[in-house]
């Protein structure tokens, strides 16, 4: 069996997951060369054949045109069984479909439903229908995302398989220093978009910071106006602001220093911090929204506390600080899903399954 797997994005969640399907199929990856890094691309196993496009994100219909003409031409050069995409491809995709006929079409859909003030990750309508139209099967990584999926884009059951998201260790790879772990520093780490609940961590933070000044704070990501945030914190000398695109090296940085990351999602599908935090044996405590508390196991893998509540968030980070021994057994046990249910072993195995299920 040979396997095309292509993605615009999501670059260290699938280069795990072709480094380890080599070992089952033939695999041939596709990833933007004018994103990855160098090191993206020594990390990729010499049993993947690796072939890169160039991606065109503007509105150029001649260099549009190249684009997709390059990636046709790698999937006639190779031919494969399967062709497994990632959210839909990317925009336009379905200018590809004439290509993926007498092939299986597997898409795995990150986020069945749009997040709440998330302006950048909009869905395309008419690039996703076409592409459900003639998808296959479909790969979620939840439950409660299943039911979204075949509920909002009109896939029977049987189409859709869920298939935890893997653990995300291989940002250590990019480690140039080592910094030892800081036993007060909560992190909020990602994105910044209403739907991820910042002003619930600053004000569990405000009321953690009164009483503790050892607590330390850091919020890594851009999006929105930060300043509607940061006018809200009443300690500033607690908090580290990093207001940017976070690179490789800075999230192998803060995981290594972060006691807690935490996740006060007032909506959700599913994080891709947290299976980060699991490698890094960081604590995580998040909001039970969507399908994280299918990964976060109350009080046996990390804590979980009422979406927008933040005096609940505030109790929970002052518990945690209070019973390390405790929140010890719970990172090891968070950990130990890295080779289990969370390796990418396991989750390749379960992929080839969708692959060859009739």
């Amino acid at each position: 069996m040979t396997v095309y797997l292509f993605s615009a994005n999501f670059y260290e969640y699938t280069i795990e997951l072709a480094n380890e399907l080599a070992n089952l199929c033939n695999v041939v990856l596709s990833l933007p060369e004018n994103r990855i890094s160098e090191k993206h691309k020594h990390l990729i196993n010499k049993n993947v054949t690796f072939e890169p496009f160039k991606l065109v994100d503007y509105k150029s219909i001649r260099d549009n045109f190249a684009m997709f003409y390059g990636i046709a031409k790698i999937i006639r050069k190779h031919n494969p069984d399967v062709i497994h995409i990632q959210s839909h491809g990317l925009k336009n995709f379905w200018w590809l479909l004439p290509f993926t006929r007498g092939k299986i079409l597997v898409n795995t859909i990150h986020d069945p439903s749009t997040h709440s003030g998330d302006v950048v990750s909009a869905p395309n309508p008419w690039n996703n229908s076409m592409i459900n139209r003639f998808t296959d099967k479909v790969i979620v990584h939840g439950e409660i995302l299943k039911k979204e999926t075949v509920y909002n884009f009109g896939f029977s059951e049987h189409c859709v398989t869920v298939i935890p998201h893997g653990h995300l260790g291989l940002y250590k790879a990019w480690r140039n220093e080592t910094y030892p772990k800081e036993q007060c520093l909560f992190l909020f780490f990602g994105r910044i978009w209403p739907y991820k609940g910042l002003n619930y961590f600053i004000e569990a933070a405000n009321l953690l910071s009164e009483e503790n000044k050892n607590a330390r704070f850091v919020i890594a990501g851009k999006g929105e106006d930060i300043e509607k945030y940061t006018s809200r914190i009443l300690h500033p000398e607690q908090f580290e602001i990093r207001n940017k695109r976070i690179t490789e090296e800075e999230i192998d940085e803060l995981f290594q220093k972060a006691f807690c990351t935490v996740l006060p999602y007032t909506d959700a599908t599913q994080s891709g911090v947290i299976p980060i935090a699991y490698s890094y044996k960081v604590l995580v405590i998040a909001s039970a929204v969507g399908a994280l508390p299918e990964v976060v196991e109350n009080n046996v893998s990390g804590i979980l506390v009422p979406p927008k509540d933040a005096r609940s968030l505030y109790e929970k980070m002052k518990w945690s600080l209070e019973n390390t021994t405790a929140i010890n057994g719970l990172t090891e046990n968070a950990f130990a899903l890295t080779s289990s249910k969370l390796s990418w072993k396991t989750i390749a195995a379960l992929t080839i399954k969708v692959y060859a299920s009739k």
